[in-house]
């Protein structure tokens, strides 16, 4: 249901953009009952909406989550307490497409709903206010009509306790311009989000296109990832390195851990049965080249991105614990977690799954395998969330 030109949304964008719209109302009731001029109260809705635009931009789901909690926590609102925030997908569609992005109080369920029903009863008002672009205030239903510069509309239903007065509808004319600000720098930021992880995954495709088994391993290696530093964080392993920021990103960058055998030979990538010590020495040039590769392109990216994780990563998942391994030799925390994760994932990979010089492994044989490498190749507390979360895929392993 989207095109070129249509906002579309994750469940986690939703979650941002829930935040944006309830952040956004709650500020607006304390605002009318604290200030007694007009203009004096504009500027501080103002202001509170221009620093909800900002923050809203970098925060994680997670954060949003915190945030909206915090806000049911305070007493009941006198607006907004039962709202639904949606945005006209399809344009030009007949009749409009309405895509539900937030929702409060009675309209809650429909926040579960990637888009309204025509027979919803909110579909109507907020029809009538796209066809007229502009808001609708009928008490005890508003709508307000919210165009953005980037040509998105928002519909904003809501239902008041008491008629409008002229300084309330002044000050949501202010929250309108506000709240169309934020949402297309939210759009931005996740189409450029979703440009970069377009571009990791094209990297992936362009280092393992002509090995079908490998382009499957990478997936199998991405979600295996995802899910052992989640478990960890859920334990509390290293928490000043397993931020929102870094489980957010880690697992497709995980995807980017041979990207360097590019640069192998076919002959040596693909040769039946073990190598010989030369073509050993050629296939461990991948680490240290793909980390060369994606270090280099992650200079252009600001903080932490999937190219600096997954620099991290393609040099570091060939480590061991204990020194002994490639191509550095570096031990314990020397190694990235990023690393130490995707190290215990990629042997494990490799040994429950045929390859051109082996057969698969049964799994009881495979974790013992791992657990037996604990303090020599591989993190312990990796390995424990690891076969936490093996037993939870594996439940009769």
């Amino acid at each position: 249901m989207s095109s070129p030109t249509t906002p579309t949304t994750t469940r986690q964008d939703q979650l941002t953009v829930q935040k944006l719209y309830t952040t956004g109302i709650a500020s607006f009731a304390p605002t009318r009952a604290c200030v007694n001029h007009r203009n004096a109260a504009a500027r501080a809705l103002s202001k509170i909406l221009e620093r909800l635009g900002e923050s809203s931009i970098n925060c994680t789901a997670r954060e949003s989550l915190g945030r909206v909690g915090q806000i049911g926590a305070r007493p009941p609102l006198d607006v907004g307490t039962q709202g639904i925030l949606c945005v006209r997908a399809l344009p030009g569609a007949t009749p409009p497409v309405l895509q539900v992005l937030g929702a409060t109080g009675t309209f809650a369920e429909l926040a579960k709903r990637d888009c309204l029903d025509q027979s919803d009863p909110v579909y109507l008002p907020m029809l009538q206010a796209i066809n007229a672009q502009h808001s609708l205030y009928e008490h005890p239903n508003e709508v307000l009509y919210i165009p953005t510069q980037a040509n998105h509309e928002l519909v904003l239903y809501f239902t008041p306790p008491w008629p409008l007065a002229e300084v309330d509808k002044d000050l949501l004319e202010v929250f309108c311009s506000r709240i169309a600000a934020a949402f297309d720098n939210l759009h931005y930021h996740m189409q450029m989000a979703r440009a970069q992880e377009a571009t990791v995954v094209a990297l992936a495709d362009l280092a393992e296109y002509h090995d079908s088994d490998t382009g499957e391993h990478v997936l199998r290696v991405q979600r295996w990832t995802t899910r052992i530093a989640r478990r960890m964080a859920e334990r509390g392993d290293y928490p000043e390195e397993l931020t929102p920021r870094f489980l957010e990103l880690v697992g497709t960058a995980s995807i980017l851990h041979d990207v360097g055998k590019v640069a192998t030979p076919d002959n040596v990538l693909f040769k039946p049965g073990q190598h010989d010590p030369a073509q050993q020495q050629v296939m461990r040039q991948h680490a240290a080249i793909g980390a060369a590769i994606l270090q280099r392109a992650a200079q252009m990216v600001e903080g932490q991105s999937y190219l600096s994780i997954g620099a991290e990563i393609a040099g570091g998942h060939h480590e061991h614990v204990d020194g002994n391994g490639y191509p550095q030799g570096r031990r314990g925390k020397q190694i990235p977690l990023s690393a130490r994760i995707v190290a215990v994932v990629d042997v494990f990979d490799a040994l429950v799954n045929r390859r051109p010089y082996k057969e698969p492994w049964p799994l009881p044989t495979a974790l013992a395998y791992i657990r037996e490498r604990i303090g020599k190749q591989f993190d312990q507390k990796v390995v424990e969330a690891f076969l936490e979360v093996v037993a939870e895929e594996y439940p009769d392993a």
